[in-house]
């Protein structure tokens, strides 16, 4: 493998997701993380592909910390 480079200060998007059994705190985990990611960089807008109902909550608390939270909900990937 000959494919490794010095890493540096370089900005990427995050794609994510989280495991766990119901009620495990995935939604309340990913609100925090994004709240503390968007605070880092500065921006006050993030998306959330809801496969559930989650995005109603981290909405609500991330605008009461002056961020958007955009959604759209499926329960499928296909392209």
């Amino acid at each position: 493998m000959n494919g490794w480079f010095e890493a540096g200060d370089e900005i990427a998007f995050v794609k994510s997701g989280f495991f766990g059994q119901q009620g495990a705190g995935k939604t309340h985990t990913m609100t925090l993380f994004v709240d503390g990611l968007l605070e880092r960089l500065g921006k006050t807008e993030a998306y959330f592909i809801d496969t559930e109902t989650g995005s109603h909550f981290s909405g609500r608390y991330l605008k009461s910390r002056g961020k958007t939270l955009k959604a759209v909900r499926e329960r499928g990937f296909e392209a």
